[in-house]
């Protein structure tokens, strides 16, 4: 496990972990009472760090893309779950032997867009048995009560698609997109249970408080890439 404060602009900070493992309930908790992942009682915690003893409204922690679409809830996540990939793949445009970029398929096929076709919404509350997501290298109620609701996206200049005779294959990075973790859920099904939720599991001194009344949050940023995907498939119909 490894955890480093790292200083920002504007007098921020950020918690840098190394490996998807390092962020579990109990780190979350202790970010949320303590502003940094250890409890007073273990090696590491610092007694002065935060000059804000009680009460903080953001706390940003970073964690490598690659820990969450390898080892995390990201792992295996089918590229083909992604509209503008599951669109391409069925057939319906018929398009001549070649390679395509993202924007020639857009022009190409205007029912697609970047916003909505390369955007992947799901959730680790309960078994998702489309896109293949599970929770990862730590256990489904640690993965769904840090990450709960999570979304993913292909980076535009990423995506590939190519035709040849007889099979159509396109290629992409997947993402995960940056979270946070504030008991307020994308789910309202979660929202009604999330009060029951935090008084059973969540930090003795929740000590979060954001501006203006609202509540604190914990931001999750990924780093870096990705994972790299290729997805194929046979047609008979064309290209010609």
């Amino acid at each position: 496990m490894g955890w480093k404060l790292k200083s920002k602009s504007g007098g921020r900070y950020v918690w840098a972990c190394d490996f998807y493992t390092d962020l579990q309930l109990y780190n979350i908790n202790n970010l949320a009472e303590y502003g940094q992942p250890f409890d007073p009682y273990e090696p590491g915690f610092d007694h002065d760090f935060h000059d804000q003893k009680t009460k903080f409204d953001e706390i940003e922690i970073e964690l490598p893309q690659s820990q969450v679409m390898f080892n995390g809830y990201g792992r295996n996540l089918a590229l083909d779950v992604f509209p503008v990939i599951k669109g391409f793949l069925s057939g319906r445009v018929e398009l001549p032997s070649g390679t395509y970029s993202f924007d020639q398929m857009i022009e190409i096929d205007k029912k697609f867009d970047y916003k909505y076709s390369t955007i992947y919404l799901t959730n680790l509350y309960w078994k998702n048995l489309i896109g293949g997501i599970d929770s990862g290298e730590v256990s489904r109620p640690d993965a769904a009560y840090v990450h709960g609701s999570v979304w993913f996206y292909l980076p535009r200049e990423t995506i590939t698609f190519q035709v040849s005779r007889g099979n159509l294959s396109a290629s992409a990075e997947i993402r995960a997109i940056d979270d946070k973790w504030n008991f307020i859920s994308d789910s309202s099904i979660i929202n009604k249970i999330n009060p029951l939720v935090a008084a059973l599991f969540g930090p003795a001194h929740n000590n979060m408080a954001g501006k203006n009344g609202e509540p604190g949050k914990i931001t999750l940023t990924y780093t870096g890439q990705g994972r790299k995907e290729k997805i194929e498939k046979r047609v008979t119909a064309f290209p010609h």
